[in-house]
């Protein structure tokens, strides 16, 4: 080793024993390559690995508004991210500390000239997280791409608030089946800080940002934390309005009008249940915006099917002596009007139940909307026959499809939120054949390829926090490698999947 390559790795074990602030000052350009001036923030005060709810926020003036305005946005779990109240962007896209994701916006579209805010609610459900999420503890970091913009990068200047108001509850236990998605999520209103991207109005605890470690890309010589950030290749996700669907049960209170449509009051000291169907299997975040009702429960459960007294479903179209089994949200109103409601992770449902109990206030539903969303593919490919009913069949096949992608495939979307190579290769053709796009598809080849234990062999599934090994699946992977050589020729990608078995062979025979 030269005397050069000595010298800087003994200033990097310096460096990492100082403060951030001064270690920046004391390293080589060569170790600074990298390292972003934004440095990951979170809470002192709040819980780094356990369940909870940070809002972030940041003030900052404007002479003039930019023609462009680019950032870098990522957290761990997640994020949503606002400028003056509107929403930016959700992310990020689901990786492992060695790959993490980071998002890219432009925010010029919703500035002003004068004072500007940016606000952001990150969220980590620890150990009630699904299984494809992977983390290290709950921090956000924010960059700004050019080094005039640099005052919003994430540093101690921004504020950060605990929200109470949200707490992740386990997922019921439904049956036999095994749940590996998100958890309950309950939102008390008479907690919650509905103010808290709007720095005009004070209330809440806030208090400076902690800083944990600058944000460094994935290859950088300086490592100080646990995230090795690269860009996120996948577009946004779907986000489209769509019909909740029609009422075809009630009980407890007289329905008038086309609820889900228009809107429904339920008396004082009231238990009522609505059930409502979509028609067929859906992927949405549900919207509900209530008035009053203060001391209300509103429970909201998602069912593929209804089940008889067996816990059976026959078929998915009869309801007459059904009831409804599956996760669920809880909303507590708190009385004030228009408080709109909408869990962090979005749902599975054909039919959604309403299960409401009033307290001396009656409650008003104002809105029940739903917001479809998966990776947004076009249905390019098309398939004719005499046959009407193969027609239907390439229907129900395309949407299975589009409702098991999302930012990875995924064996199912209500059950098993997670990314398969035996089922993911089979996901892969249809995206190349029916949508033509193959960027999905790329995501999880590499994943898999991240995924590689040091005796050259994939995990089953991935991302994943816990193991999982079938050997033969590595095989199915070689084969997902293949499929796309021979349906989108992109030589490099291929070739880059490749070294590292190359030189796992080299390095074994060398060792045999």
């Amino acid at each position: 080793m030269s005397y050069s390559k000595i010298h800087l790795l003994a200033l990097l074990a310096v460096g990492l024993s100082i403060p951030p602030l001064r270690a920046s000052a004391q390293l080589p350009a060569e170790a600074l390559k990298g390292v972003w001036h934004a440095q990951w923030i979170t809470s002192a005060d709040a819980p780094q690995r356990d369940a909870v709810v940070l809002h972030f926020r940041k003030v900052f003036d404007l002479s003039e508004v930019p023609q462009h305005f680019p950032v870098r946005v990522s957290a761990d779990n997640r994020f949503i991210l606002f400028v003056n109240q509107h929403e930016v962007g959700r992310g990020p896209a689901v990786s492992d500390l060695a790959h993490w994701k980071y998002e890219s916006y432009d925010l010029a579209p919703l500035l002003h000239q004068g004072q500007n805010e940016l606000a952001a609610t990150v969220w980590n459900f620890g150990a009630l997280s699904e299984l494809a999420q992977i983390s290290d503890r709950t921090g956000f970091v924010l960059a700004a791409e050019n080094d005039a913009q640099r005052a919003v990068d994430t540093d101690a200047t921004w504020e950060v608030e605990e929200d109470k108001g949200v707490q992740a509850l386990p997922a019921p236990r439904v049956g036999y089946f095994y749940y590996a998605a998100e958890p309950v999520e309950r939102i008390d209103a008479s907690r919650f800080d509905w103010s808290w991207n709007n720095a005009a109005d004070r209330p809440g605890k806030w208090e400076k940002a902690a800083l944990i470690g600058f944000g460094i890309d994935r290859g950088a010589v300086l490592q100080n934390n646990n995230w090795e950030l690269m860009p996120d290749q996948l577009p946004p996700m779907q986000m489209e309005l769509t019909p909740v669907g029609h009422l075809v049960r009630s009980s407890g209170v007289q329905v008038f009008g086309n609820f889900p449509e228009s809107a429904l009051e339920i008396p004082p000291h009231t238990a009522a249940t609505l059930l409502i169907d979509q028609s067929h299997l859906t992927t949405a975040y549900p919207e509900l915006t209530v008035s009053a009702g203060a001391g209300s429960n509103v429970r909201l459960t998602y069912a593929e099917a209804l089940v008889d007294d067996k816990g059976e479903k026959g078929s998915r179209n009869e309801i007459a002596g059904k009831h409804i089994i599956g996760n669920f949200d809880e909303f507590l109103p708190d009385g004030a009007e228009a408080r709109t409601f909408m869990p962090f992770a979005w749902r599975t449902w054909r039919y959604l139940q309403l299960d409401i109990k009033t307290a001396d206030q009656p409650l008003r539903i104002e809105k029940l909307r739903s917001w479809f969303t998966a990776y947004p593919f076009e249905e390019r490919g098309r398939f004719t026959s005499d046959d009407p009913s193969l027609a239907q069949i390439w229907q129900i096949g395309w949407r299975t499809a589009r409702l098991d992608a999302h930012e990875t495939y995924m064996d199912t979307p209500y059950w098993e939120r997670l990314q398969y190579i035996g089922d993911t290769r089979i996901q892969a053709l249809i995206s190349y054949v029916v949508g033509g796009d193959d960027r999905l598809a790329r995501q999880a080849i590499q994943a898999f390829n991240d995924s590689r234990i040091p005796e050259g062999i994939t995990f089953s599934r991935y991302p994943s926090s816990v193991v999982q090994i079938i050997p033969t699946f590595s095989l199915l992977w070689i084969g997902m490698v293949h499929d796309f050589w021979l349906y989108r020729g992109d030589a490099d990608f291929v070739k880059a999947q490749l070294a590292l078995g190359k030189r796992f062979c080299v390095r074994h025979a060398a060792a045999g």
